[in-house]
């Protein structure tokens, strides 16, 4: 730069160091707001400054460029004009994306729709042949197999029967009656609700729209009579409480002392039942007074001269014992008839799970699962109990 030049040397270092600093009242250059037609001119020397309020030019008004308002440069500028864009279906746009497409383009479009068609013909003939996607029908034909031989063993136990049967039969032990009791208790119970609720759990319960019905229906009578057997359980324990009885009076060979009698009759005053405890403590007052009065005649002293005390004393234990024997038998306990067992009856669950472990045998055999297995395979079909 050539420094006689006189701008250079105005607007140097040197220059602008010497230059004048002119003051000004900055704050009130800041604290301009609405300027809108207004301008401020400064005063270089005293550093003020002046709001001077523009008029808006006239029409026709020549403005100081020479130009009247609205004239050339002074015309006001037009907006843009926005361009329509034109609507085009998808069928268009593809067109014109495959038109103006590169060739590696092409082919990509060609080549992913056509591997994602071959895929999914792939995927569906090895889900046919290996039997990926079907219904699995195994878990839920060997959990109705284990209903079924829980049925088979509830219908072919006869302990329930036994019961009623030798309730007062001294000849039973109480192990061999006691077990009696507990083989039907299970018996009564019935089913497994535990079976029940894995069978509704199973593929072929949930996917199968035939075995799903069916098995509705049996669950719903299920539910009726599951859950009502606590009332039989209480009858139950009063028949266990008899037959304890039973064999205690049966098999008694020797003379009743009075201690034998109360230790006889304890279990049935003691078994919660009204009925039970006042035959237990007639029971027990009656065979004392019998024993009392026939003792009385056997020791009797005069027994041997025929007095009158003997013949009256062998009156009153004869009266003693009818009074027992009678007692016995117009009052002793009917089990059958005061504590009937009245089970549930099964009748109905039976028949209606017949019916769905009928769909399930069948079906199965239709979509057998030949890793699980469960049925007898034959060369050419396949045999499902």
């Amino acid at each position: 730069m050539d420094k006689t030049d006189s701008v250079s040397e105005l607007f140097s270092d040197q220059n602008n160091q010497n230059a004048k600093q002119i003051q000004y009242d900055e704050a009130v250059v800041k604290s301009q707001i609405d300027m809108v037609g207004k301008r401020i001119e400064y005063e270089p020397t005293s550093g003020s400054s002046v709001v001077i309020e523009e008029k808006a030019p006239t029409s026709g008004e020549v403005l100081p460029n020479g130009f009247p308002v609205g004239v050339g440069p002074n015309a006001a500028p037009e907006a843009p004009v926005k361009k329509e864009r034109t609507k085009l279906n998808l069928i268009q746009r593809a067109k014109d994306f495959f038109t103006h497409a590169t060739k590696r383009q092409k082919i990509i479009m060609i080549a992913t729709p056509a591997s994602l068609i071959i895929l999914a013909i792939l995927v569906a003939i090895i889900g046919q042949a290996t039997g990926a996607f079907k219904t699995d029908y195994s878990v839920t034909y060997s959990t109705a197999k284990e209903i079924k031989n829980q049925i088979t063993k509830i219908r072919g136990d006869v302990s329930c029967n036994k019961i009623s049967e030798y309730a007062s039969n001294s000849a039973t032990s109480n192990e061999i009656y006691q077990k009696y009791i507990e083989d039907c208790k299970q018996n009564m119970a019935g089913i497994d609700s535990n079976l029940v609720t894995k069978l509704g759990d199973s593929a072929g319960v949930l996917k199968d729209p035939e075995i799903g019905r069916k098995f509705d229906a049996f669950r719903t009578v299920f539910n009726a009579t599951n859950g009502g057997d606590e009332d039989i359980n209480k009858a139950l324990d009063l028949y266990a409480v008899w037959h304890k009885w039973s064999v205690i009076e049966g098999n008694k060979t020797s003379d009743w002392t009075e201690a034998d009698i109360l230790n006889a009759t304890k279990i049935l005053r003691e078994s919660g039942n009204q009925r039970l405890k006042d035959y237990g403590e007639k029971w027990a007052t009656l065979k004392a007074q019998a024993n009392e009065a026939t003792y009385r005649w056997l020791h009797s002293s005069s027994k041997d001269d025929g007095s009158v005390d003997f013949v009256e004393m062998r009156r009153a234990a004869d009266d003693a014992k009818n009074a027992f024997n009678d007692f016995e038998r117009n009052e002793r306990p009917n089990l059958l008839t005061e504590f009937p067992l009245k089970f549930v009856d099964l009748a109905k669950v039976y028949a209606k799970f017949e019916e769905l472990y009928e769909v399930i045998r069948k079906t199965y055999e239709e979509n057998y699962n030949f890793r699980a297995g469960g049925c007898r395979e034959l060369i050419n079909s396949v045999r499902c109990e």
